[in-house]
């Protein structure tokens, strides 16, 4: 399975443009390897016909159980797979003529497209990506990647530890999605106006505790005379001793790439 093309982005298991930090007002569309593992093997005839029927006829977890099991029992079936899915990815960039300008992210069964039209989603009968989700905006803070789409009040994370979200969601991450809807529709002077407040309000502790829960670690942090504490929970009225610092830097990251 060889092709040629110049770009060389379909090697990258783990791949992000750093040099987009903030995309507004765009078609951006993450597109997926169909049940990529079982239908890769199969192309490859790692998988026989019947065993092709019995993985269809699974749930997704017991799917990828078994063949987690054939993985670990076949070392050339690793390599394999890897190389696999660089085929996949590589035919799916060159039938649709992508430009690396064109991709924001990859990661490993899924690419990230923007403002480009495609069209061809089948690699062979066997490996073909679907179209799973579209959003109209982008922004990466911290590091970490949020993906949100204001037509359909969605927004989707990667890169935090596990719970930051679900918390989140109703403070740090809600406040990056109003402010960004409101890049939508008000002028740069507006926007200016309400990060200022907002920036003001939380280093002044006028905000509701949960905004003050650590971004990063997910945990509320005091700062001790020889140590730092780290605690789950904390009352409303205690807020006032907490770090506050890394969800600070989260704010100042949303003002430099907004303004």
């Amino acid at each position: 399975m060889n092709v040629n093309s110049t770009s060389q982005l379909y090697k990258k298991t783990n791949y992000l443009n750093k040099n987009m930090k903030y995309i507004k007002s765009s078609s951006i569309v993450e597109y997926d390897m169909k049940s990529a593992g079982m239908n890769i093997l199969y192309e490859l005839g790692y998988i026989n016909e019947e065993k092709f029927k019995q993985l269809k006829s699974m749930n997704k977890y017991k799917r990828n159980v078994e063949i987690g099991l054939m993985l670990r029992k076949n070392r050339d079936m690793n390599e394999a797979l890897i190389k696999g899915f660089e085929y996949a990815r590589q035919m799916f960039i060159v039938n649709n003529n992508i430009q690396d300008h064109e991709i924001l992210s990859i990661k490993k069964d899924a690419i990230y497209v923007i403002n480009k039209l495609v069209t061809n989603l089948d690699v062979t009968d066997n490996i073909k990506f679907v179209k799973k989700k579209e959003y109209d905006t982008y922004i990466n803070i911290m590091n970490r990647e949020h993906y949100i789409n204001l037509q359909q009040n969605d927004i989707d994370v990667k890169g935090y530890r596990e719970g930051v979200f679900e918390h989140h969601i109703n403070y740090m991450i809600k406040f990056l999605y109003d402010i960004i809807k409101m890049d939508s529709q008000m002028d740069k002077e507006s926007i200016v106006e309400e990060l200022t407040i907002f920036k003001h309000r939380y280093i002044t502790f006028d905000l509701p505790r949960g905004y003050y829960k650590d971004i990063i670690n997910n945990k509320y942090i005091i700062d001790m005379e020889f140590d730092t504490l780290t605690i789950d929970n904390i009352g409303e009225s205690n807020k006032e001793i907490l770090n506050y610092n890394v969800n600070l830097k989260f704010i100042l990251e949303v003002i430099n790439a907004l303004l």
